[in-house]
């Protein structure tokens, strides 16, 4: 005699099973589906915002680099005038900007300026550019004499080409007018051929080193002009 009866399922149970389990695997991949949805979304979302953000860090660093046209008023050449962006050392650039200091303060005549030109030049010149400047205010017809607070001379620097080895050339422009009579003033071109080099300058005293920290020094100096006419200086300096 069977102590235990089992009850075999009828069929329409095992369909319901079937039917529940079908509706099981419904819900499993629906809900599947909707996490990687919202994964793919989330991820979608954090590029977005990744994109953004570099964006506004980039827009900071957009700049617009202006050329000016120079048209040069005597020939009427036209050029492009260099932008700080083409300076690719600022080695360059320290030479540029003592060429040019030098070279202003070597032809200026300013009667107000001359102490300080004088000053600046001795700064930067070698002992044979020294000499050569220093000539030119000495004796009963040095400049400052003869020229006293009466004459104008304004340089101004038109370019200046490095060729390497300490060597450079500098184009420049003298305006020279009366101060008293107020006459319009007297234009001539000049080039500069210069030599340069940097020395150490570690038995100068602090304040002869202010007006050159970097020991620039001019060991060669020779203007003449450009193109010859009435106006313009004749010979080299």
């Amino acid at each position: 005699m069977n102590m235990f009866r089992f009850k075999r399922p009828v069929a329409g149970e095992a369909r319901e099973v079937s039917k529940l389990s079908w509706e099981a695997d419904i819900v499993l991949n629906e809900r599947r589906s909707r996490l990687i949805a919202w994964r793919v979304a989330s991820v979608s979302m954090l590029l977005v915002m990744l994109m953004v953000i570099s964006l506004m860090l980039l827009i900071p660093l957009k700049q617009v680099v202006p050329y000016v046209v120079t048209v040069d008023r005597l020939t009427g050449e036209s050029s492009i005038t260099s932008s700080a962006k083409d300076f690719v050392a600022s080695s360059t650039l320290n030479d540029k900007h003592w060429i040019k200091s030098f070279l202003i303060a070597r032809e200026r005549y300013s009667y107000q300026l001359l102490q300080h030109d004088y000053d600046l030049v001795k700064a930067l010149a070698g002992e044979a550019s020294w000499k050569s400047y220093a000539k030119l205010y000495e004796g009963s017809n040095a400049r400052d004499k003869v020229l006293e607070a009466n004459t104008e001379i304004l340089p101004t620097v038109l370019s200046i080409t490095l060729h390497g080895n300490g060597m450079a050339s500098v184009r420049y422009e003298l305006r020279t007018r009366n101060v008293r009579t107020n006459d319009e003033a007297v234009l001539t071109r000049h080039v500069a051929t210069l030599r340069y080099r940097y020395q150490a300058q570690s038995a100068k005293r602090e304040f002869e080193m202010i007006d050159n920290p970097l020991g620039f020094t001019i060991d060669g100096y020779q203007t003449d002009p450009e193109f010859m006419s009435k106006d313009a200086d004749g010979g080299a300096k």
